[in-house]
């Protein structure tokens, strides 16, 4: 698999690729390409990269106006000096954002989610019967049997809740990441560490600075609900499939 690098800064170009040596043996590096008008060469001939490590700021324009120029769905990591290019690279549907200087576990973090790209994990939903379809919840010495469809979401403040969608609200015995492994993933998102909600329970997204997204729920959950810079480009794929 070919990995391309296009950096005008000849000290980043060959720090990253000893890094990607390390940390993706399986990539075969091509000599990294300083500008735009290069790249887009590259890019026209072929063939095809597996990944892109983009700069933003070269030395004939902005690796943004490459992805414009060639759209297509070559994996793209941005990494750049700067951090408000951020929006823009998530717009494009960059897979990750790096500031520079880069640190180790940043890259390691981009490449594994360029490897779940390659290899997509087997969806809950394609499970049948391991996906959870209802919850049993215990509320003033009643057994309730909720059915998945009327959860709105889970909370977690002081206690776990599982909110339904029409505003009740029941403490559940299970943490947010043992529920996460039982819910079917095309139909529930980890928002946040805090909150795993439905997809009509989503009423808004809105943008906030460095990246990340906020989104307001119903039933109203109180505080804003923020979606990292680092989940947000997966939480727009989630929204669109």
């Amino acid at each position: 698999m070919i990995g391309l690098i296009i950096e005008d800064e000849p000290v980043a170009a060959r720090q990253l690729a000893r890094m990607l040596a390390d940390a993706a043996p399986e990539l075969v590096l091509e000599e990294p390409l300083p500008g735009v008008a290069v790249g887009l060469q590259r890019l026209r001939r072929g063939p095809r990269p597996a990944i892109i490590f983009l700069d933003v700021e070269l030395a004939d324009g902005q690796g943004f106006d490459l992805l414009r120029a060639f759209p297509s769905d070559i994996p793209i990591v941005i990494t750049t000096a700067f951090d408000m290019f951020a929006l823009t690279a998530f717009d494009l549907a960059a897979i990750d954002y790096l500031v520079k200087p880069i640190a180790p576990e940043r890259l390691v973090t981009a490449l594994g989610r360029w490897r779940r790209l390659q290899h997509p994990p087997v969806a809950i939903s394609a499970l049948g019967p391991t996906a959870r379809r209802r919850f049993l919840i215990e509320a003033k010495g009643e057994l309730l049997s909720i059915p998945m469809e009327r959860v709105a979401y889970f909370h977690r403040d002081l206690a776990v809740r599982l909110v339904t969608s029409d505003g009740e609200q029941f403490p559940i015995s299970r943490t947010i990441d043992q529920i996460e492994a039982v819910v079917d993933n095309q139909q529930f998102f980890r928002l946040s560490r805090q909150v795993l909600a439905s997809a009509p329970s989503i009423a808004r997204v809105y943008r906030l600075f460095k990246g990340k997204l906020g989104v307001e729920l119903v039933p109203r959950l109180a505080g804003e609900v923020v979606v990292s810079a680092e989940r947000a480009a997966r939480f727009r794929q989630w929204l669109g499939a």
